[in-house]
């Protein structure tokens, strides 16, 4: 038996995670750090998080600001999250990011659900 505590990934995701791949650009926080945007595609995306592939390295633990680019039709989704693992793809020189949502407002966290419940057409 595992101890309590001890889970794994998948029993420790609160939120269903759908997997989409649309672009993102991300910024590192505090402003100032880094100004410069990178460009992203994501992998899936839950109400509690996202996961990105990345030809950038975050750290574990830093602050990103992005946007998310789910629709040709809508506006972006911006907000906050910090980096909670990172891996690297082997033999691609690409990482694979697990974002956690931070500080989300009630309308954006309306439409990341919109984004998880609205089946992909593309």
């Amino acid at each position: 038996m595992m101890p309590e505590g001890m889970l794994t990934g998948r029993e420790r995701r609160k939120c269903i995670r759908v997997s989409y791949s649309f672009p993102v650009q991300s910024a590192r926080l505090p402003p100032g750090y880094s100004s410069q945007f990178h460009n992203l595609i994501t992998k899936d995306i839950s109400e509690g998080g996202i996961q990105l592939d990345s030809f950038y390295f975050y750290p574990v633990e830093h602050k990103l600001m992005f946007e998310v680019f789910w629709s040709n039709e809508a506006a972006p989704v911006q907000t906050l999250g910090r980096v909670v693992w990172v891996k690297e793809v082997p033999f691609q020189q690409q990482y694979s990011i697990g974002i956690e949502f931070s500080d989300l407002s009630k309308e954006q966290l309306q439409l990341i659900k919109k984004i998880v419940d609205t089946p992909f057409n593309g």
